[in-house]
């Protein structure tokens, strides 16, 4: 069988992984717009979930290297300049995995090079799909790389997994489905301290999360020797243009500087130690927050899309790190991001080896193997969707007396869901019973 994967990000790359380990008969070919391998950068928190499936990978040892461990996330009250709780990863019976604080241009480099180095993959770069056809004998791809002759490519199955402004659903699967701002946007970067392991004062040991009035800064450090600190903060922004990078805004550091220091440095106990850090920083990368309506098609003929091309949920869960509002305080199950894309490129290379394996000699019914991976993952996705997108709101002035209920109601909270937060880090797609 012959599969052609649209997308070179985490989401593409883990895909095809996954099927060369699960069958490693198919062909695979894996095509990437952008000119070279890329991110939208910043850093992510990887719970045991997503280091589980790193490592069934094989590329959790190569990200390990780079990454900074972390055994918990400290939540602390701007207001008050306390800690008031600790979101622990220490999972028993977790297999030894906690989280990982990770660069995503090292998590992509990892996955990366475990698809050339390990399984002798390529990723042809700079190329841009201009066709889709697909019909009951097959799919063909008409893709154009760089000044040469468009190349027609034919296959078994075709995954999209080129991002929430997939040109893949807007082209050939659900062209009416488009992403919709969110009204957020996020801020981030990542400093050079001076010494490692500098914490300017503030109290937490490898991530904290400073809730104040007006939304929440994160900041954690981003690799393995403790020197590169990651900063992120949310602001509610109208939209601009551009789609994948604020240009406008992230050319104007001086606009964005204001509004990230107004939020946390003009008053506090803590005030002064945000400004030594903050300082730090050379560039604010601003990032617009995009949604799909819920629902949507996820395949059509013997096109499948996968990540934030199918849902969008990993695309929610990366702009915000974490969520204090009236509601409690919640953390996305897999790791902002990569866990959602990870998870479904794992789910569905376990249902195409089925397939497989089940069809012997005869051919694989493609359209039975997407309804089945369809019938086990929209649950989890819907769920993960509705709880990501209530998130929003916090970006918005909380009020004092919301703030010190929070205070108060964190560490409550916390201990009242623990069971259930340790149990979702030790779900795991590839051992979980399946629907048939």
């Amino acid at each position: 069988m012959k599969v052609i994967i649209i997308g070179a990000g985490i989401a593409g790359l883990s895909a095809a992984i996954a099927l060369k380990r699960s069958i490693p008969s198919l062909s695979i070919q894996v095509f990437e717009l952008r000119a070279a391998p890329s991110t939208i950068g910043g850093a992510v928190n990887l719970t045991p979930n997503a280091l589980r499936y790193l490592a069934w990978l094989g590329a959790l040892a190569r990200l390990q290297r780079s990454a900074c461990p972390v055994r918990a996330i400290d939540i602390v009250s701007a207001r008050s300049g306390l800690k008031v709780a600790a979101l622990s990863f220490a999972v028993p019976r977790s297999d030894g995995h906690q989280a990982l604080r990770a660069k995503r241009a090292d998590l992509l480099a990892a996955l990366t090079a475990t698809w050339r180095e390990e399984l002798g993959g390529a990723v042809a770069y700079g190329a841009r799909v201009t066709a889709i056809a697909s019909g009951a004998d097959g799919v063909r791809a008409t893709v154009a790389v760089g000044a040469a002759a468009p190349l027609v490519v034919d296959a078994d199955l075709l995954l999209g997994a080129d991002g929430i402004h997939s040109g893949v659903r807007g082209a050939f699967v659900e062209p009416g489905r488009a992403e919709v701002y969110s009204g957020v946007a996020t801020a981030n970067g990542i400093a050079r301290a001076p010494e490692a392991g500098a914490r300017f004062g503030l109290p937490f040991e490898d991530t904290g999360v400073f809730a104040s009035r007006r939304g929440s800064l994160l900041v954690s450090f981003a690799s393995a020797d403790r020197r590169d600190i990651f900063m992120g903060a949310v602001m509610e922004t109208a939209e601009v243009p551009s789609r994948e990078g604020w240009d406008a805004l992230g050319r104007d550091q001086d606009a964005v500087r204001a509004e990230i220091y107004g939020r946390f440095c003009e008053s506090g106990p803590l005030a002064k130690r945000f400004t030594e850090v903050l300082d730090l920083l050379p560039d604010w990368f601003v990032y617009p927050v995009y949604k799909l309506p819920p629902g949507g098609v996820w395949c059509k003929d013997r096109v499948l899309l996968l990540g934030d091309a199918a849902h969008a949920v990993s695309q929610l869960f990366m702009r915000y790190y974490f969520h204090m509002s009236a509601n409690g305080v919640k953390m996305p199950p897999q790791g902002e991001s990569t866990g959602f894309a990870i998870e479904d490129a794992l789910l569905f290379s376990r249902i195409m080896k089925d397939a497989v394996e089940q069809a012997g000699d005869q051919t694989v019914d493609v359209s039975a193997v997407f309804a089945r991976y369809e019938r086990n993952r929209r649950k989890r996705i819907n769920e993960a969707f509705a709880e990501a997108d209530m998130r929003w709101e916090t970006v918005k002035d909380k009020g004092w007396l919301v703030s010190v209920l929070l205070d108060w109601f964190t560490p409550i909270w916390l201990w009242w869901t623990k069971a259930a937060r340790e149990n979702n880090y030790r779900y795991d797609v590839t051992t979980a019973e399946l629907l048939d």
